[in-house]
């Protein structure tokens, strides 16, 4: 009886470990939830190979780039991380945040401007959950400060318009 043989036999009868097939390599794999027989093995089979190096679109920000792996589909951490962040925080796949975007033209959907440096914020009810649109960090910090009550921000507009009234005729 050869060594491995030994030691497969050995390990079932010890603890009924199950003994398979590296991944790679094809060589002897102790335990059900291991997939590589050494370290060498797992850090190879992560390591991008020609084959997987192919031009591709990110789903995110549509940006082309070079794929690393064969389960790449973001550009990079940052894309990959927001898309994650909007699926759980809000259930938004990133072809749906994209239609989002371009549906008012890639602009804040309350005052049509561009969005600023930290980029388009999800508006969302607290209350049901639903996503309302993309806001420019201004108004998104505006409808937060409000508590997203339309009776409170009305009456802000109202206020701005009166005073912006009355600066005109003491002006004039």
């Amino acid at each position: 009886m050869e060594m491995r043989d030994y030691m497969r036999e050995y390990m079932r009868t010890r603890n009924g470990t199950i003994c398979h097939p590296c991944d790679r390599c094809g060589g002897d794999v102790w335990g059900e939830k291991r997939k590589y027989c050494s370290p060498e093995c797992r850090i190879a089979s992560t390591r991008p190979s020609a084959a997987v190096r192919e031009p591709r679109e990110c789903r995110l920000c549509l940006e082309p780039f070079v794929s690393r792996t064969a389960n790449d589909w973001f550009c990079g951490e940052a894309c990959s991380k927001k898309a994650s962040d909007l699926r759980k925080k809000y259930g938004l796949e990133p072809e749906q945040f994209r239609d989002l975007l371009s549906s008012r033209a890639y602009r804040c959907h309350a005052c049509g401007r561009e969005f600023g440096a930290k980029g388009p914020q999800v508006d969302h009810c607290h209350a049901k959950g639903t996503v309302r649109g993309l806001l420019c960090t201004s108004c998104n910090l505006a409808m937060g400060h409000t508590g997203d009550d339309a009776d409170r921000q009305f009456a802000l507009a109202v206020y701005l318009a009166r005073s912006e009234l009355d600066l005109r005729v003491l002006v004039a």
